[in-house]
């Protein structure tokens, strides 16, 4: 009662301060919102570009893959590796054999010779058959 009978100007005398004020915290809200607004924009830009990278890295490698599949074998290469790692005597018997030595003399006249067998026959001539052409 004391403080209305002192202040009974006080909303004339101070309201246009407490309107400013609650003007500014308006403004000071809208603005932490425009912020934060900016804020979640550049967060999704900057995840839309780290989403395109990955995008790009991983159609980068699937190119890189496709054409390692596609290109020629290297055939040095894989013939280096199996000298290395093959058993003594592996295919000495073909090597050894009546077909295979007339061929490889070019006694016959023959210009392709065929090797059929399993996989794993190894050593064993008999399960293999030696076809010889001119074609």
């Amino acid at each position: 009662m004391f403080f209305s009978l002192a202040w009974r100007d006080f909303e004339s005398r101070f309201g246009y301060i407490v309107d400013n004020i609650r003007r500014h915290q308006t403004l000071i809200d809208n603005e932490v919102s425009a912020q934060d607004i900016e804020e979640s924009h550049k967060a999704r830009e900057l995840a839309k570009e780290h989403l395109e990278e990955y995008i790009r890295e991983k159609e980068t490698k699937r190119k890189k893959a496709c054409a390692e599949w596609l290109s020629p074998a290297d055939v040095d290469t894989a013939k280096d590796n199996a000298s290395r790692t093959k058993t003594p005597g592996t295919s000495e018997w073909l090597l050894k054999s009546w077909e295979v030595d007339n061929w490889l003399g070019g006694n016959n006249g023959v210009d392709t010779i065929w090797l059929c067998g399993i996989p794993g026959a190894g050593t064993y001539l008999s399960a293999m058959r030696l076809e010889i052409s001119n074609h």
